[in-house]
């Protein structure tokens, strides 16, 4: 794996992957990889509009969905630094974040908007116009620029920022996602963990460099939900705690499509 110096993850992905297959879905919608090259410039000239510039923070405290997943993508390809958050956090623990983070913009679930009433917040519904429009030019990023940061629990006191690179998102993806756990363009992957936490984004950087689907689910995991998406879905590959694997083996669901179950951390 060779990855150039002037290496932006987004445009390498929409390179790799400008087709008419199924890349995000969600209960209520689906896009394809031609779908996300056409409207993710969009949504990263309309940040731009607000005044952001190259290498400013953007927090995402939002549920997972396709929306929330073209958002990051949209960050990270006009050069800023994707921040997801988890909504259901305490208002304490997001404030540390966003103020530690630095970040310069709020994304935020529409019921969280009067949470912040001192950052410089939009409301989800106000960003889904924002898939069409003039779109933004592709940003030239260097391999090792950040491109999102993942907060830590904070168990040992207050939550700290990892900082991830282009290149490791691009790497997480290769060499976790196709050289290891073998994800292939005809898979369906399904993560319990968001895209707020590594495990969730260890799934989204594999179904992005390998060209697979995803489904995403904002509500939180249960068995009888899983079970439903099983059914529905169809998923290949699952990756879950061992808590919830637990108890989804007590319930009778459909695994006929699935070939793969990754496991990681505990709930």
């Amino acid at each position: 794996m060779n990855i150039p110096t002037d290496f932006n993850f987004v445009q390498e992905v929409f390179k790799n992957h400008n087709t008419n297959t199924l890349a995000f879905k969600d209960p209520d919608v689906a896009v394809t990889y031609d779908q996300l090259t056409n409207q993710v410039p969009s949504m990263a000239r309309a940040l731009t509009r607000l005044g952001l510039h190259k290498e400013q923070r953007v927090a995402l405290v939002l549920n997972d969905s396709v929306h929330t997943a073209m958002l990051m993508l949209a960050v990270m390809y006009a050069g800023m630094v994707a921040v997801p958050l988890n909504p259901r956090s305490s208002v304490d623990n997001l404030r540390h974040c966003l103020t530690h983070s630095g970040s310069s913009l709020v994304i935020v679930e529409d019921d969280l908007v009067n949470n912040f009433p001192d950052l410089p917040v939009v409301a989800k519904h106000m960003t889904q116009a924002w898939c069409s429009g003039p779109a933004l030019q592709p940003v030239s990023m260097h391999k090792d620029s950040a491109a999102f940061f993942i907060y830590t629990s904070g168990t040992t006191r207050h939550p700290k920022a990892v900082v991830h690179s282009h290149a490791n998102a691009y790497s997480v993806g290769f060499r976790g996602g196709i050289e290891t756990f073998g994800y292939t363009s005809t898979d369906l992957s399904y993560s319990t963990a968001k895209l707020f936490f590594s495990f969730g984004l260890f799934n989204f950087f594999s179904t992005l460099v390998s060209g697979c689907a995803t489904f995403f689910n904002p509500a939180i995991s249960r068995p009888s939900a899983m079970s439903m998406i099983f059914e529905h879905q169809k998923p290949s590959i699952v990756l879950s705690v061992p808590a919830l694997w637990g108890m989804l083996l007590k319930e009778n669901f459909d695994n006929a499509n699935l070939r793969m179950c990754l496991s990681s951390g505990d709930q």
